[in-house]
């Protein structure tokens, strides 16, 4: 931000959704929270995202999502060793929640061939440093580890779960600044 001169225009803050002031932002990411919100929160979740947004306001949220319908949700090795509380939704049930909520999408990005590259490399750079790796963390927690990035990756490739962007906005307010050098949008009568 220092670098771009913009540390007077932007506001960066790692906070639980729950605990912010009702203080209106132009703008939210919420990055990896949809996937622990469960099921019974989910409209709580949306609702309180739209109204910590100014009119107008844009939110970017992205977390894994469950993708098929008739599949059972994961078993509980996730659950225990290494997302505690994780209940990935279907991602029809997260733009359900933000529609409720007064949020129009506007695009909606499937990251899984990407996110299964990334898991790939992980796993890659874990087994090249596996004996560092097993003096910090301890053996049981490096098997864990190393059974998860490849068990993750495989669950994307298959299709059983997504990881995704959905960007929406709530309707009103200005409409947003485009980035230099963006083409306008005109309309003609």
């Amino acid at each position: 931000m220092a670098e771009a001169g913009l540390e007077e225009r932007i506001d960066i803050r790692l906070a639980d959704y729950r605990e912010l002031a009702a203080e209106p932002f132009d703008a939210i990411a919420s990055i990896g929270m949809v996937e622990h919100v469960g099921e019974a929160q989910i409209d709580v979740y949306a609702e309180r995202l739209a109204q910590l947004l100014k009119p107008g306001g844009r939110l970017l949220n992205h977390g894994i999502a469950r993708l098929r319908h008739s599949d059972a949700p994961a078993g509980d090795f996730s659950e225990r060793y290494v997302f505690p509380d994780a209940e990935p939704l279907h991602l029809s049930r997260v733009l359900l929640a933000l529609e409720r909520a007064g949020f129009v999408a506007q695009h909606v990005e499937g990251l899984a061939a990407d996110y299964a590259e990334t898991l790939r490399h992980w796993a890659e750079r874990l087994d090249a440093e596996l004996d560092e790796a097993t003096r910090l963390a301890g053996e049981e927690r490096i098997r864990v580890w190393r059974l998860y990035l490849r068990a993750a990756r495989n669950g994307f490739l298959s299709g059983f779960t997504g990881i995704y962007q959905v960007r929406a906005a709530l309707p009103g307010g200005a409409a947003p600044a485009l980035a230099p050098g963006a083409p306008a949008l005109t309309t003609q009568a």
